[in-house]
């Protein structure tokens, strides 16, 4: 059976266009920017389409699915010749195979088709000559599947929102525009859901279409959203197959959904209950992939897969198609399609508010997660974007709870994370950001009532006034520090510095506050710890050098005292009741991953 695999695109908006050999590379004269979908080359142009967007991942294609053969469909107007070409990585470089060539002369009215030969190269793509002007109208990849195989597929979108209303209203239009208005199979089994928990939406900033979704919601964080998003999508009508997760504040190309489509009809059966997991690419750096798949490290952090990938290179392309292994595999929600049977199976997600949330959820499912290029978002990057309420305190507390309510992670100690992230910004004098760590451990045991109830917007709002509050760098400059250096820098201590930092705690005790450094020294604001150069300090500046902002942290020995009376008193708590705690979690899973649960927490 032959099924269209994906489409031949091109960048279809300016900030797009500026990063266009994620689409296509070119040599000799191009003449870029005309008709919209539509690339015209002068006589002697070359263009390549072996990239992130236009290459075929065939062997993922393979690995997968049923496919067994390969056609490109191709409508240009001129005289020009296709080199069918295919690439692997050997021994780390990209080894380009020529498969075919083709000369052809088209008044752009028949559609040429080509096919491929049976071959094992990792990524196909081709190559066009042109011997004339030439317009390439557009185009497609075939692929030829078991038809015994294929699977019916109601794909539904589940977005929720939360006062992204230019994000939201400009992705749900081009998603309109890009799949429900064409007259493709998809349009026919796709449908989006809305979930608003601002309420700041209406029906009517949306497409008239009844294949989209409104659904104004509580403000109840991602996890109620995406809850509420798959409650939704499993009672529509009809019901949907595959739910898939995405954020509001991204950029999305209706062509990575449409691949997914494809991928579920056409997915072995060994791959059936897989989650297909899309990249994040930065937002500000198009080209730059921060993440596709997640995992937990062994203290508790949640760190990518795979390396930073620059997709405008060929070798990060084919690098990026590898099979990568590590233990703690997670599908982050900014764009993950999950299949209803593992939702029906294993539940919904934890009452967590933010953060985690969807780390716990593909823990829980023991998700395997299929990846290919071209699938995926673009997300504003992370970079400076830290917050202690956030990364601490929701981080650390919900993992705790995923822990015990879940049984995930059952290797990594997570109040040796605590005690860490405590003592780090205890010596920084950031005491904001060690209370809010031991809040995480005090909430965490406070057991799953504390969860049930909805205070999570209540509670964010409560944290955030424990954060640093960052200013502009001109504002402290009268400090005296060198606020503009590289606050990750650091040096080597010697022995006794060392020793002297750690008996008295930087300074917080056995040691007069007159014999502590006076000049301020910049340290970073965020999780990176560094030592030598805050040692013996009594200000040090937390610097944000991406925002250019900074905060001072002044030594306080009387907070110090009460964090650390604070401190002892939680983990003799913890040491008491552990097993007390994790069974109550244990025993509530089951209730608070339920849609009844969910129904009654959000009020439907």
């Amino acid at each position: 059976m032959k099924q269209i695999i994906q489409h031949i695109i091109f960048p279809d908006d300016d900030a797009l266009f500026n990063y266009r050999e994620l689409f296509y590379r070119h040599g000799g004269i191009v003449m870029e920017g005309g008709k919209k979908g539509i690339l015209c080359l002068n006589k002697y142009g070359t263009v390549e389409f072996c990239t992130y967007f236009n290459g075929v991942s065939y062997g993922k294609w393979r690995l997968y699915t049923t496919i067994n053969q390969i056609l490109l469909n191709l409508m240009a107007e001129g005289d020009f010749e296709i080199t069918l070409c295919g690439y692997s990585l050997v021994n780390g470089i990209p080894a380009r195979k020529v498969l075919g060539k083709r000369h052809i002369v088209s008044d752009g009215k028949d559609i040429v088709c080509v096919e491929y030969p049976e071959n094992q190269e990792q990524i196909l793509g081709f190559e066009i000559s042109a011997f004339s002007e030439l317009e390439i109208l557009g185009g497609y990849y075939e692929g030829v599947f078991e038809a015994e195989n294929v699977k019916d597929v109601e794909l539904a979108l589940s977005t929720t929102t939360c006062w992204k209303e230019e994000f939201i209203i400009k992705n749900i239009q081009r998603l309109k525009e890009g799949i429900l208005d064409l007259d493709e199979e998809i349009s026919r089994h796709f449908n989006i859901h809305i979930v608003d928990n601002g309420r700041t939406l209406k029906r009517e900033d949306f497409p008239d279409d009844n294949r989209i979704y409104y659904h104004p919601n509580k403000n109840v964080g991602g996890a109620g959203g995406y809850a509420r998003g798959m409650i939704e999508c499993r009672h529509q009508i009809p019901n949907a197959t595959h739910v898939l997760l995405m954020d509001d504040d991204v950029m999305i190309l209706p062509e990575s959904i449409y691949r997914t489509y494809v991928l579920l009809k056409n997915v072995k059966e060994k791959y059936s209950n897989s989650f297909v997991g899309g990249a994040m690419l930065i937002m500000e750096e198009k080209n730059i992939q921060h993440e596709d798949s997640g995992m937990v490290d062994d203290i508790g952090s949640f760190i990518p897969l795979k390396p930073r990938f620059n997709h405008l290179e060929l070798s990060d392309n084919l690098r990026n198609e590898k099979t990568y292994y590590g233990s703690n595999k997670y599908q982050a929600w900014w764009y993950c399609c999950i299949p209803m049977k593992i939702i029906e199976k294993n539940g919904l997600p934890l009452p967590l508010f933010i953060r985690g949330d969807d780390v716990e959820y593909s823990l829980r499912c023991k998700a395997d997660i299929m990846t290919m290029n071209g699938i995926g978002i673009w997300h504003m990057g992370f970079y400076g974007k830290y917050s202690a309420s956030m990364n601490i305190y929701q981080e650390c507390r919900n993992l705790l709870i995923a822990q015990a309510a879940s049984g995930i992670l059952p290797k990594v100690n997570l109040a040796r994370r605590i005690k860490k992230l405590y003592r780090d910004n205890i010596l920084r004098h950031n005491y904001g950001a060690a209370e809010l760590s031991l809040k995480a451990f005090e909430d965490y045991m406070r057991g799953p009532a504390f969860i049930m109830q909805d205070r999570g917007e209540e509670i964010i709002k409560e944290n955030g006034k424990l954060n640093l509050k960052l200013q502009p760098l001109e504002q402290l400059e009268s400090m005296g520090a060198n606020i503009y250096e590289d606050p990750y820098w650091d040096s080597r201590r010697g022995f006794l510095k060392k020793w002297l930092y750690r008996i008295t705690y930087n300074g917080h005790r056995f040691w007069p506050e007159r014999l502590l450094g006076r000049k301020p020294v910049a340290i970073p604001f965020d999780f990176e710890y560094r030592p030598s150069k805050m040692a013996m300090k009594r200000i040090c500046v937390a610097v944000n050098p991406v925002q250019q902002t900074g905060c001072v942290c002044e030594i306080d020995r009387k907070r110090f005292r009460e964090l650390q009376r604070r401190y002892y008193r939680d983990f003799l708590c913890y040491s008491l009741r552990r097993k007390d705690i994790v069974d109550r979690y244990r025993k509530a899973g089951k209730t608070i991953t339920s849609e009844e649960f969910w129904r009654k927490y959000l009020g439907i």
